[in-house]
C-alpha cells in the first residue's frame, strides 16, 4: 500500500476539498472487492495511516465507497519499490558478547470489532488485530469466553491483547483464522441465539 500526497480537488457539489490517493496491488485490490469486511478493515487502517502520516483527524466511520469510480480527480505520482531492499551480510571478526538492552514492554496490537449484519441488530462479532511482528498462528494463544477475549503468545507472559465483548459469544461456534501475508488474525464470533 502507497498512501500519497494531499492534493487538492473539487467534490460532487464543486466545492475544494483535500484528497488523498491509496495505491494497492490490483490482485489485492480483487480480493478487496470480494470481502465487504476485509475493505471496511483496510479503509480503516488507511485511513489511520493517512491521519498518522500527516496529522490530520479523519472520520473513521462516516464513509462511503463511490460506485463505479475507482479514483476522483486526477491521480498523482506514486514512488513504488521495485528491487528488493539489500539484504544484511555477515562478516567475520573478533566475537564480542553483546547484552540485548532491555526491551520496553510491547505496546497492544491495533484491532477494530465490527457488528453484522448491524450495530443495531447483530448476529455476528468479528475482531479483526493486527500482529506486523506475528510469523504465524503457532505463536499465538487465543482465549475466548462469554465476556472477553484474551490473545497472548506461545510463550507464555502478559497478554498481547484483553479486549471485553459488549455481547455474548458462542465460543464453540466461534472460528479464527491469521493471514501470514496481511499479518491480520480475523476472529469471528457467532452470537447466543
Amino acid at each position: 500500500m502507497s498512501l500519497g500526497e494531499p492534493h487538492a480537488e473539487l467534490d460532487q457539489g464543486g466545492r475544494g476539498c483535500t484528497a488523498y490517493d491509496v495505491v494497492v496491488n490490483s490482485g489485492f485490490f480483487r480480493t478487496l472487492q470480494a470481502d465487504p469486511l476485509y475493505l471496511e478493515f483496510f479503509l480503516t487502517v488507511a485511513m489511520e495511516g493517512l491521519s498518522e502520516k500527516y496529522g490530520v483527524e479523519l472520520e473513521l466511520t462516516d464513509w462511503r465507497v463511490l460506485q463505479n469510480r475507482k479514483f476522483m480527480g486526477s491521480i498523482s505520482a506514486q514512488n513504488i519499490r521495485a528491487r528488493p531492499r539489500p539484504h544484511i551480510q555477515e562478516l567475520e571478526g573478533p566475537s564480542l558478547e553483546l547484552v540485548p538492552p532491555p526491551s520496553p514492554p510491547p505496546e497492544p496490537p491495533k484491532f477494530v470489532v465490527v457488528a453484522e449484519p448491524s450495530a443495531q441488530h447483530p448476529k455476528v462479532l468479528q475482531a479483526r488485530v493486527l500482529l506486523p511482528h506475528i510469523e504465524g498462528a503457532v505463536s499465538l494463544q487465543l482465549g475466548l469466553n462469554q465476556e472477553r477475549l484474551v490473545l497472548g503468545g506461545a510463550g507464555g507472559g502478559p497478554p498481547l491483547l484483553q479486549l471485553g465483548l459488549p455481547l455474548p459469544p458462542d465460543p464453540p461456534r466461534c472460528r479464527a483464522r491469521f493471514h501470514r501475508g496481511t499479518k491480520v488474525l480475523t476472529v469471528t464470533m457467532p452470537l447466543q441465539l
